[in-house]
Parts: structure tokens; sequence; C-alpha cells
């Protein structure tokens, strides 16, 4: 609404000091304006008549505005050169933004140069038994320790999906995991942005899938493990990627246009600054 007024103020302001023809007649309006106040008019037998009445309304309220200094206003000067900046922007600079385009090659050869980029490095599933304590609290940690130490004895050759998940559900303090068989989200060392994460991942070391882990501790308490699943490391197609490169690559294009641009203008129109050069 602000921006239509704007634009209309303008137009007005505009009007006023020019000819305007419309339909061969000396109506102080012209038919682009005339358009404006048609569009914002409700339709009906007698919206012509109300557009061109709201028009040299407003012919009238700048015409007394101006007489009393308004157009001087440096709020009023700044909202006038704000409209006229955008519309600027979408003539000159939005249509050769939207003529950007990015070839195949081009992403290709970003997709080649940044390899390290693409690649998701060997992600680890992890499931735990988490009896949660304080590293101050050492009698209890050492309570949890040998405890879980005599279920990793007993249980090193029961199978992941039973015993251990029964154990986790029954006597996990993580209850985010407890009824999932203790199982984690997967994690990499790039990823786990906790220290405990990266301390489960170094205990899981070069263990097998299934293989029940020796008991760690970390700062949430002491942990039993089982490695559930390892995902080899792999680099994710060029089609996968396509759309984020390209999405890049016009974004550095845009920058780099309206960069010119400004550059020229300045060249175009040096103005003093207020140092004086």
């Amino acid at each position: 609404m602000i921006r239509y007024l704007l634009l209309l103020w303008v137009a007005v302001w505009v009007g006023c000091g020019g000819p305007a023809p419309v339909e061969e007649t000396t109506a102080p309006y012209s038919r682009e304006e005339l358009a404006l106040q048609l569009a914002r008019t409700a339709p009906g037998p007698d919206q012509r008549q109300q557009a061109e009445q709201a028009m040299l309304d407003r012919k009238r309220m700048v015409a007394d505005a101006r007489a009393k200094g308004l157009d001087q206003d440096a709020v009023v000067q700044r909202a006038l050169d704000t409209v006229v900046i955008q519309a600027w922007q979408e003539k000159q600079i939005d249509a050769e933004v939207s003529a950007l385009t990015v070839s195949d090659e081009e992403i290709r050869e970003v997709y080649e140069a940044e390899t390290a980029r693409w690649t998701i490095p060997e992600t680890l599933t992890v499931a735990h038994i988490l009896r949660r304590s304080s590293p101050e609290n050492t009698a209890r940690r050492t309570r949890d320790r040998e405890w879980l130490q005599r279920m990793y004895a007993e249980g090193i050759d029961l199978p992941a999906g039973e015993g251990f998940g029964r154990a986790a559900a029954a006597h996990s303090q993580d209850q985010a995991s407890r009824y999932r068989g203790g199982i984690l989200a997967p994690m990499n060392p790039e990823g786990a942005y906790d220290a405990w994460r990266r301390e489960l991942l170094a205990a899981a070391g070069d263990a097998e899938p299934g293989e029940l882990l020796p008991v760690i501790e970390t700062k949430l308490g002491v942990h039993l493990l089982r490695l559930v699943e390892r995902h080899p490391a792999r680099t994710r197609s060029i089609d996968a990627v396509r759309e984020t490169i390209r999405s890049e690559l016009l974004a550095e294009k845009e920058e780099r246009l309206r960069a010119q641009v400004m550059q020229d203008l300045r060249e175009r129109y040096p103005l003093p600054t207020d140092r004086g050069q």
C-alpha cells in the first residue's frame, strides 16, 4: 500500500510539471496515472468518474503540499528517492539478474575442484547403555563401571537386537535411545559436535558391526557400547549437488553484476563526499 501511494505520488508530482494527454483531452493527468487509480477504484458504472475525481483531488493536494514547501521535506525526498531507486533496480538490474545462467561445464568444474566438499566421511551407528553420573561422583561411577563391566563380560556374545536391546530398555538412563535398543543417531567425526560423541566414536575404533565394546566414561557418565553398523565414506554424485552448485554460482554472478553496476555508476556520477573530495 505504501509503495503504491508513493508511486502515485511520484506520478502526480511529475504530472504536474508537464503535458498529460489523455484521450485527446486536456485532463491534467496521464493515462498511466489514471490506470493506476482505476486499478484502485471499485468497479461500477461510475468507476472512471470516481477515478478521475480522485486524481483531480490528488492534484490539488500535491499543489497545496508544494505551496507549503513539503516537497522539500527530507523524509518526503527520501521516500521519493526510494521509489525511484526501486524502479531503477527493476529496470536496470533485475532483468539482467534474471538472465544470468550457469552452464553444466561450470557446475562440473566446481564439482571436480571441490571433491572433498562432497565427501561424506565414514559414519558409525552405535548403541549404548548409559548410567548417568557427574565426574565428581566417583563412588557412583565406580559402582556403575563395575556393574557395566560385569554386563560386558556376561553379554559379549549376545546379539545387539536381543540381550543388548533389552538391557538398554531396562537399565539405560539415556531416555532418547533406551527404547530404541540404545541405538544413537549415526555419527561421524565431522558431525560429532559433543565431546562425549567423539569419545564414543573413538572407542568404536576398528570394531566390527555387532561387536560389544569395553566400558568407557564420558562427562555424561559410564557407557557400555555396541557397534551396530558402519557406513563407508562416499562421495555425493554431481546430480545430487548440482542445484546447490548452480545456486552458489548464480549468487556469485549476481554479486559481481551488482558490484560492476555500482562501480559504473560511481564513475559516471562522481559526487563530492563530506570530506570535500
